[in-house]
């Protein structure tokens, strides 16, 4: 069995990957990594029975189409997620939904889940077979089973971290502006709701650069890494901490070596709660 894995942000995925294609390698198959970018180009020159592709939006339908067509036992791994919407494109009825009524239903023979919410919606819609389900989690976040945490290095320590998701305000790749709003109502979201969340997360961005500031005044003692989403500029951080010479605007690496090596940990995120890896707390503040 030759087994191909689409990565999708290297930085973010690329380490799950290696160990999910040691994992399969050890049971006896063949497995090749391939750039999501590149797929187009790669797949069809590496002779491949499956593959392991990380999302199925409309944005990639052709290409999974041409694959299906070639012979390619196609499977989604989905390494997006996690945090889902209670309703619009992002909610797990619409997700399920699309796959359901969209040509994805016939041409996929797999689908690997997060969580149970999804799985579940998937189950619940009749999107595909209840055998092609499966529910098994996401190989970004296998270095955080205490198997393999000891893998998790930074040449820093003890710092502050700060964790930031602000890609939708603060694109770091987008070629025009506006144009991360226009992904999401092609996604399925309502073009009013999105006009109002971008107007507060506008808001809640500044707010952040305001109180990343502040700590950074009030503890000159410690050392405290900013690090922005993959998909965020870092120029915006920099700007605004400039003053701060006890601050490091960072994005390089895994995220989970930064949290594991990290004294405390702060983000932004929409949900209450905080969760404890390693030696570190990672304390969520709402937006």
């Amino acid at each position: 069995m030759r087994i191909g894995l689409v990565v999708d942000h290297p930085k973010r995925d690329l380490a799950g990957a290696v160990l999910l294609a040691y994992q399969l390698a050890s049971r006896g198959a063949s497995v090749v990594l391939v750039p999501m970018y590149e797929q187009a180009v790669d797949v069809p020159r590496l002779g491949l029975d499956t593959l392991v592709v990380n999302y199925a939006r409309a944005a990639n339908l052709d290409l999974m189409q041409s694959f299906f067509k070639a012979g390619l036992k196609l499977y989604v791994l989905d390494t997006e997620g996690g945090v889902l919407a209670e309703k619009g494109g992002n909610s797990p009825p619409a997700m399920a939904a699309h796959i359901r009524d969209s040509a994805y239903a016939g041409i996929l023979s797999g689908y690997f889940f997060w969580g149970s919410r999804l799985y579940e919606a998937f189950n619940d819609s009749g999107s595909m077979k209840p055998n092609q389900l499966h529910l098994t989690g996401c190989p970004r976040f296998d270095f955080a089973a205490p198997r393999w945490r000891t893998l998790l290095d930074s040449q820093r320590r003890g710092y502050l971290l700060v964790n930031a998701n602000f890609p939708l305000v603060n694109s770091r790749f987008a070629s025009k502006p506006g144009a991360e709003r226009e992904t999401m109502i092609k996604a399925g979201w309502d073009a009013a709701y999105i006009n109002r969340f971008v107007a507060d997360l506008k808001q809640v961005f500044a707010n952040y650069l305001v109180e990343i500031d502040r700590l950074a005044e009030a503890r000159p003692d410690r050392s405290i890494v900013v690090r922005p989403h993959p998909f965020e500029s870092e120029e915006v951080y920099r700007a605004a901490l400039i003053r701060r010479s006890n601050v490091v605007v960072d994005g390089t690496g895994s995220v989970l070596d930064r949290i594991q090596n990290a004294a405390a940990n702060w983000i932004h995120s929409r949900e209450f709660g905080y969760v404890q890896l390693g030696g570190s707390f990672q304390i969520c503040i709402t937006a």
